[in-house]
């Protein structure tokens, strides 16, 4: 559902009909969904970056959009497109604090045993 959104949000910026200022705004909120661990909502996040830098003229894409986008990459691009974006963006955040409570017998008896 989000990767859906995601492209529709890359199709009204691609129409035009939405202002600078609000593509830059849904950038900083979309910038998040990059690293996402799910691939289709990575992707989509990386569409709508790619198509609102081709919205924006050169100067606003590098002066506003691009330090934006700059802390999830693994590098400096020289051009915001498709294709550079999925080739150096960050690898996906996984969750660290997730418990298995298979993974220990007895955390499994402490869910049950109260």
């Amino acid at each position: 559902m989000i990767e859906k959104v995601l492209n529709a949000l890359a199709s009204l910026t691609e129409l035009g009909l939405f202002s600078k200022i609000s593509v830059l705004d849904l950038a900083r909120t979309i910038v998040k969904l990059v690293v996402h661990p799910n691939i289709w909502v990575s992707n989509g996040a990386v569409g709508f970056l790619a198509t609102s830098s081709k919205a924006l003229n050169i100067v606003d894409t590098r002066v506003l959009l691009y330090p934006i986008i700059r802390p999830y990459l693994i590098c400096d691009i020289s051009n915001v497109t498709e294709q550079n974006l999925l080739d150096y963006k960050q690898k996906p955040v996984t969750p660290k604090n997730t418990v298995n409570p298979t993974s220990s017998p007895s955390l499994m008896d402490s869910f049950f045993l109260e």
